[in-house]
């Protein structure tokens, strides 16, 4: 399969956009801390961790949710079970030094299995390193386009990806993990 049938990416909101998203995440963001910490398959992931509930972000997150939806009739075609209010989607803030190793999305909530990763750049500010990179199939690949504010990258769960060392500034991404059946 080509590389570019692996991962798609959108510009979903502007930069004003972006902006406004961060401020009204503040008052909603529940933090899980900040720690190196084992991620998927003892992979390290070093980055300050908190959730946001989708029943708490709809008014401003829904383009993302529709977006990758959308995505996933036009590409992928895998069955996703629909937004439920306990949902929440994960805010990594990376510092410098900070990473996130290659690993693959795993959900929680059995009998489920994540189908797909939405990932959203909320970064406002440049950065320097923590270049995304993916790996569909033994060759890694710099994903250059997800340093832009308010683009999205949607890419099926189980493919190898990583966040590399982020070198200057901060890096501040949300992930949507969709769901749907499991594999079989």
């Amino acid at each position: 399969m080509p590389f570019h049938q692996f991962l798609n990416y959108y510009r979903v909101y502007s930069l004003e956009e972006v902006k406004k998203i961060n401020k009204s995440l503040v008052s909603v963001l529940e933090k899980s801390g900040t720690s190196t910490t084992q991620g998927p398959k003892g992979s390290v992931k070093d980055c300050t961790v908190s959730v946001a509930p989708w029943k708490k972000t709809k008014s401003f997150l829904k383009p993302f949710v529709e977006r990758a939806f959308r995505i996933n009739e036009e590409v992928f075609g895998v069955h996703l079970y629909p937004m439920r209010d306990d949902y929440y989607f994960i805010h990594n803030s990376y510092k410098p030094g900070q990473q996130y190793g290659y690993h693959v999305d795993e959900c929680l909530s059995p009998p489920s299995s994540c189908k797909l990763t939405c990932l959203l750049n909320l970064s406002t500010q440049s950065y320097t390193g923590g270049e995304f990179l993916i790996q569909p199939g033994g060759e890694s690949k710099v994903v250059e386009e997800f340093n832009i504010p308010g683009v999205m990258i949607v890419f099926p769960s189980y493919i190898l990806h990583k966040v590399r060392p982020i070198k200057k500034g901060t890096r501040i991404s949300l992930a949507a993990l969709l769901e749907g059946p499991k594999w079989v």
